[in-house]
């Protein structure tokens, strides 16, 4: 327990009540292949005639959404002290606004063409269709955190203030919350294969499960105290990251265990993600790098960032896709991705322990609830066009106005997603836009 860590979540706290912004770090970033984003875009286009010309010049203008990039549009982009190397990943950004002063948190895609995004202090969550950009707003909510869609027509989000868990039911047109027993801040979520929800707590040591055909919560103490911000589902188990004591730590339900992975510096594991081949990254809300635990083979490999951050500043949320990370850092308006495979790592061997947890269980029964209120509409997009700060290495680096507060970020189907607290504002990011040409003989 540290106090530079300990007046980290006391910031949080003042700054969830109403005190100055949470001052932490985005992550949202871009899209590997057009093609993934805009299915239109994976055509081959026959060039032999006018024909085919027009039909290039027709897919050309499908991407602008519904207007030419703004060459004027002002971008305060200042040197990073790394140097700028190539022009070849030249990135779109497209961005809409969000409610002023909404404070968004986090973004999360429901595997059927929509975010879910999550605006706290607006006390709200956005339904946004990445394809018609068409919006829903569920307001009255209040101090929501978290919100994601299970495999039905449920959304979950945890109530940061009030102790609580949240749930619409999309069907129904309504809005149930539970109180969750002894809860602090309850923060992070996660949905398992069976839609039980899971919650963390920014102030205490537990996570809870919340069956809803049951409506039985149970709650896991962590070993040693301690406390998380978020946590992520994979393979059957739980992740979470301890920022009171440096270390990662895994639950799993069925065998009712925690192991936890001792960090061997000073960390705080923010946001979390799973890589294809078991292992967990995250970016470390304490040092410039992301990192990834190896929990095979008790190792922490450590990536720091190519260029210079404040002390005690480093990357706040990143997402896991097609072998690469991307990130958000929040007082610097950047943003990127690395590809482990060529950037350049620093191993650490690491120790863990497992112990045996017993959870405890109660019946919370139907819980409060009240009809939603939605209102609906279709996002503008403005355009504008970024060349990389730093395109090298395995590192590639964007940097957005000085203003930007950039926080959640999400890759999803080739697109990468972006919140921005401080202007209030979804991003929308590509970093290569081409077509394949197919010339017919």
């Amino acid at each position: 327990m540290k106090t530079l860590r300990e007046s980290k979540i006391k910031s949080i706290h003042q700054r969830r009540q109403g005190t100055p912004k949470y001052r932490l770090f985005l992550r949202e970033t871009l899209c590997d292949l057009v093609d993934s984003c805009f299915p239109a875009m994976a055509l081959r286009v026959f060039v032999s005639s006018a024909l085919g010309l027009g039909l290039i010049v027709l897919l050309l203008t499908s991407i602008a959404f519904a207007g030419e990039v703004d060459s004027s549009r002002p971008h305060r982009t200042p040197s990073l002290s790394s140097a700028s190397v190539a022009n070849t990943a030249d990135g779109l950004i497209r961005e809409t606004d969000l409610t002023t002063d909404g404070d968004v948190y986090e973004i999360n895609d429901d595997g059927r063409g929509n975010l879910w995004i999550s605006e706290y202090s607006a006390g709200q969550i956005r339904q946004f269709n990445m394809a018609t950009h068409v919006y829903t707003i569920y307001q009255n909510i209040h101090n929501v955190d978290d919100a994601r869609r299970d495999s039905g027509d449920n959304v979950w989000w945890s109530h940061y203030d009030n102790g609580q868990l949240g749930r619409i039911d999309l069907s129904a047109g309504t809005v149930t919350t539970w109180t969750l027993p002894g809860a602090g801040f309850p923060w992070g979520t996660a949905i398992d294969a069976f839609d039980q929800v899971w919650v963390t707590d920014a102030d205490a040591p537990t996570i809870y499960r919340f069956n809803l055909t049951t409506t039985q919560v149970c709650s896991y103490t962590l070993p040693g105290g301690g406390k998380s911000d978020y946590i992520i589902h994979d393979a059957g188990v739980l992740w979470v990251g301890d920022d009171a004591n440096d270390r990662l730590v895994e639950l799993d339900p069925a065998a009712n265990t925690f192991t936890s992975y001792q960090l061997p510096f000073d960390s705080y594991p923010e946001g979390l993600a799973a890589g294809e081949d078991g292992n967990i990254w995250w970016g470390d809300y304490d040092n410039p790098f992301i990192g990834q635990l190896k929990p095979n083979s008790l190792q922490v490999v450590t990536y720091t960032l190519p260029y210079t951050l404040p002390d005690g500043e480093g990357p706040g949320m990143i997402d896991f896709s097609a072998g690469s990370i991307w990130y958000t850092v929040y007082t610097s308006g950047t943003f990127g991705a690395m590809n482990p495979a060529v950037a350049t790592g620093v191993s650490s061997v690491i120790t863990s322990a497992t112990v045996a947890v017993t959870p405890s269980c109660a019946i919370l029964g139907p819980g409060v609830t009240l009809p939603t209120s939605t209102v609906t509409g279709t996002a503008s997009f403005t355009n504008a066009v970024y060349a990389p700060k730093i395109d090298s290495g395995g590192w590639t680096v964007y940097q957005l106005d000085l203003n930007s507060g950039l926080w959640p970020i999400r890759h999803v189907s080739g697109g990468v997603w972006i919140g921005d607290q401080s202007r209030d504002k979804l991003i929308w990011f590509s970093h290569r836009l081409y077509i394949p040409l197919v010339v017919k003989k």
